[in-house]
């Protein structure tokens, strides 16, 4: 086994088209949720604010490389 170093990026730190491909992986599938009338409706990323979009990520914990791609499958804790 080989152990690297990756470097990790929130999301705020994201050059624009990093963030462009982090939204597209957002919205591949859309956030389901049901209103208060039990339809069930979507939400993209692409409709958010930055901020939103970044406290998402932010909450979730999720880090990305440079190019906007997720890596939290790649991190093993020691």
């Amino acid at each position: 086994m080989k152990i690297v170093n990756i470097e990790a990026f929130q999301y705020s730190e994201l050059t624009p088209k990093a963030k462009n491909r982090v939204i597209d992986w957002l919205d591949d599938p859309p956030l389901e949720y049901e209103d208060e009338e039990g339809n069930l409706l979507y939400k993209y990323a692409i409709d958010q604010t930055d901020q939103e979009v970044s406290e998402h990520c932010n909450d979730n914990e999720y880090l990305f490389d440079r190019f906007g791609r997720i890596i939290n499958a790649l991190i093993v804790e020691a």
